[in-house]
């Protein structure tokens, strides 16, 4: 074995616990939506609070450092699927500190302040994002098993398909919730 298979199963491992845990809380999130079950919500927003420190940001962080390991050590060119996986990385980073984070964290103080309509707010508000970075996230996983190059326009117009279509249906049930 050598190091870049190394770096390839941490890269791989980390993914899973990172995408995989964040996909269960938010399937558990839909099912209490679902069940218009408010106190099902927050205990899931909890459960992220308390998860996201120890799984999700260290998990995106080592997703990042052990692909850019792979890169270094296999010698990569910067193709579109590394681009797009690299930006793709640092925009759901980023969408995770700089808004799931925060929100999460702004849903259990409302509901420690027993504003517990603000907290539900604030919690659905949660979810629609986390879909929302779960369709670019697994666009993501897309690229990284494809691995489109920059000549295959019909693939990565399709994935930018995808990614705004399913952008678009969260964005069209949050409207009709709304008007419900």
């Amino acid at each position: 074995m050598d190091w870049y298979a190394i770096a390839k199963f941490l890269h791989v491992a980390c993914a899973v616990a990172w995408l995989g845990g964040g996909l269960g809380l938010v399937i558990l999130g839909v099912l209490a939506e679902r069940a218009r079950d408010g106190a099902g919500v927050m205990a899931v927003i909890a459960h992220v609070v308390r998860i996201a420190p120890l799984v999700f940001v260290p998990g995106s962080v080592l997703v990042l450092l052990f692909g850019l390991a792979m890169v270094w050590l296999g010698g990569w060119n910067w193709e579109a699927w590394l681009v797009l996986g690299l930006a793709g990385i640092a925009a759901t980073g980023l969408i995770g500190a700089l808004v799931l984070g925060p929100l999460s964290e702004r849903a259990m103080r409302l509901q420690a302040e027993g504003r517990d309509a603000e907290a539900l707010v604030a919690g659905h508000k949660l979810l629609r994002i986390a879909k929302a970075d779960y369709v670019l996230q697994f666009a993501i996983v897309f690229a990284m098993v494809v691995k489109p190059g920059w000549s295959e326009l019909g693939v990565l117009a399709g994935m930018a398909g995808v990614v705004v279509f399913g952008l678009g249906l969260i964005l069209i049930r949050r409207g009709q919730a709304a008007t419900a």
